[in-house]
């Protein structure tokens, strides 16, 4: 994988793994998708004026409130030492709901 991909496992009474809660973070044009839908970029992304981009999360339902996306998310931030946030951005979510969002940068070179 070209970024990085974190999952959350646990086991059930009888030592059965299984998966909760997965997300990560991704240097390619498109997020996700089949290899092989419509409009698929499976280039990489251009570190000098491009931001990698932080993949959907999941959470299993009977596990959500439990603070596994936050776990998930500070390991991308963890991944990106060395960028620092150039702006906040809100970004509407519909029935009056709204996303807070940071636009990272990093000097290379």
């Amino acid at each position: 994988m070209d970024g990085s991909y974190y999952v959350v496992e646990t086991a059930n009474e009888s030592k059965d793994k299984f998966i909760v809660a997965c997300g990560g973070w991704c240097k390619r044009r498109t997020l996700f998708g089949s290899d092989e839908g419509p409009n698929r970029d499976s280039s990489l992304l251009d570190p000098e004026r491009d931001a990698a981009k932080i993949r959907p999360f999941f959470v299993h339902p009977d596990w959500v409130r439990r603070g596994l996306a936050r776990r998930i998310l500070r390991a991308c931030e963890e991944a990106a030492r060395g960028y620092s946030k150039e702006e906040t951005l809100e970004t509407p979510l519909g029935k009056g709901l709204a996303l807070n969002v940071a636009r990272m940068s990093k000097r290379v070179g």
